[in-house]
């Protein structure tokens, strides 16, 4: 286990479970017996983490390693459940992932996985039943994006589907990776090599104590104290290609547009709140991969990415200025080595006495607000044993002690927001799933501004 991945391990706790989730909602119902021999050949055969536990070192600082557990029984990371035929629909599915999303999974114990089958979801009363695959997976695996693709793996294009009786000659969807600034400039050869590592050295004590001396976050009731209950919600889909346009026609990225959408959805939920006034600012953490993200997946495997603090203009009621603003704020990162020197911090974490673990974890936590995910998916539609793949969501955890997550991601054309809380400190994640919705909506279709009516948001 790298220090990267140990950090995450180290890092886990009750009230923050370090657990990447992912849903995928399936047009039909799905056979279990051939889900689960999807499993034994392209997850558990593919990945041999996928049926170890973690054992600890003789030197307690040392990263725990990967072991094969002797009694591996695939069967028991594969749960089905059926949603009872009165309450089978969008709001007991969220139920189901609100209260999986505070579960622990024990890496010690059992390979640190799950996948439940949810049998007879039914997003309308009258629509005959399909299944829902939601999948639990531990963060000292693999970063999320690595890990949604390891989901997605299980899955084929609908021209290419068969039965999993051997790998799949489909290369399969291509990797999900997240967007974000490059950490440094390339250049040629063992120059460069020599500049990265000067570079990231100097970088790397500098980001330490600019990290840990940033000015605490504006109180709000996204912030706070954690408990053990947990919450989700997700947004519809929406066309890719609206988003795709509008960050045309500004000269800006998608990224930038969708990070515009959440600083607007947390005004619109902070004034539903009571929030007054607005604080001018909220800092969220993106994180950046800096791995390969087209390579071999089991090469990917493992934890290569870092976070990049942004501020966010939340009290900005023009969603114009407000999407120039973070655009400015995107470019300027571009070239930061940041996202590259806390990877090597989080590693330092991994092989930390748990003291510092603790302060690090509680100082961070009160400066920053939320942690903001954005992960391109397949542009093809698939499908899975057989049943196309409608639409997909996931949730990655929130670094040190953030209770609020907002998740992106882009599949077969479409793109869909999802929000995970604490459900303490945000007992309505539907509520801010719409109001980052509502955001994105006005900056795709020009519709006024809540904050700026008579102007309107001018994109």
């Amino acid at each position: 286990m790298s220090p990267a991945d140990a950090a995450w391990l180290r890092l886990d706790r009750p009230e923050n479970p370090m657990v990447v989730t992912a849903i995928l909602w399936l047009g039909g119902p799905v056979d279990r017996e051939r889900l689960r021999e999807r499993l034994a050949v392209r997850l558990v055969a593919a990945h041999p983490r996928f049926r170890s536990v973690a054992r600890p070192r003789r030197l307690a600082l040392l990263p725990p390693c990967w072991v094969p557990q002797a009694s591996f029984d695939v069967d028991r990371h594969l749960t089905e459940v059926e949603l009872d035929d009165g309450d089978a629909g969008d709001a007991a599915l969220g139920r189901l992932v609100g209260g999986l999303l505070g579960r622990q999974l024990d890496p010690a114990a059992a390979p640190p996985w799950q996948l439940v089958l949810v049998q007879g979801y039914r997003p309308d009363p009258a629509d005959p039943p399909r299944s829902v695959l939601v999948g639990r997976l531990h963060h000292a695996l693999a970063d999320g994006a690595a890990l949604v693709r390891v989901l997605l793996d299980l899955t084929d294009a609908p021209a290419t589907d068969a039965p999993a009786t051997g790998a799949s000659s489909d290369p399969g969807p291509p990797a999900a990776q997240a967007p974000g600034p490059a950490p440094v400039p390339a250049l040629p050869g063992r120059r460069h090599d020599v500049l990265l590592a000067a570079r990231l050295a100097a970088a790397v004590p500098v980001t330490g104590f600019r990290m840990l001396l940033l000015p605490p976050e504006p109180r709000t009731v996204l912030r706070g104290p954690l408990g053990l209950r947990k919450d989700a919600a997700w947004s519809e889909p929406r066309p890719l290609d609206e988003v795709k346009a509008a960050a045309a026609a500004h000269g800006v990225t998608v990224n930038d547009v969708l990070l515009c959408a959440v600083a607007g959805g947390f005004a619109r939920y902070l004034e539903r709140r009571g929030t007054d006034p607005l604080p001018a600012r909220l800092r969220v953490f993106v994180p950046v991969e800096l791995g390969a993200g087209h390579g071999p997946l089991g090469d990917r495997l493992g934890n290569r990415f870092g976070l990049l603090p942004l501020r966010l203009p939340v009290a900005e009621p023009d969603a114009g200025r407000r999407l120039r603003a973070i655009a400015a704020l995107t470019r300027a990162a571009k070239r930061s080595p940041t996202p590259a020197a806390t990877f090597v911090l989080i590693g330092i974490l991994g092989v930390a006495p748990a003291v510092l673990r603790r302060l690090v974890t509680r100082v961070l936590g009160a400066r920053v607000s939320a942690v903001v995910t954005n992960v391109p998916g397949p542009r093809q539609p698939l499908t899975l044993a057989g049943v196309p793949v409608d639409a997909v969501a996931f949730w990655v955890p929130q670094t040190a002690a953030v209770g609020v997550g907002v998740s992106l991601f882009s599949y077969a054309g479409t793109v869909r927001i999802g929000v995970a809380v604490d459900a303490g400190l945000v007992p309505d994640a539907e509520q801010l799933a719409r109001a980052v919705d509502a955001a994105l909506d006005e900056l795709l279709h020009d519709t006024p501004s809540a904050g700026n009516p008579r102007e309107g948001g001018r994109v």
